[in-house]
């Protein structure tokens, strides 16, 4: 879906939601804006780091299983 198909529907929806509605609309299309900036990127150098590292936890053993974890959490 391009940008002018988007813009389309959402000029469409937007006059079916009551102003209770198209607020709450608004709430959630104000917090992604505040939400995104703060996203930062990390470099490709730290991301490969953090891969090595995950998989040398890997292969020494220093995991848990998904089943543990769900129990651990109850």
């Amino acid at each position: 879906m391009n940008a002018r198909q988007i813009n389309k529907e959402l000029t469409t929806y937007l006059p079916m939601l009551n102003n209770v509605q198209q607020k709450l609309l608004l709430d959630v299309v104000k917090n992604i804006l505040n939400i995104e900036p703060q996203t930062k990127r990390i470099s490709l150098k730290k991301y490969n780091d953090e891969l090595e590292h995950s998989s040398k936890q890997i292969d020494s053993g220093q995991v848990i299983s998904h089943q543990s974890l769900l129990a651990s959490l109850k």
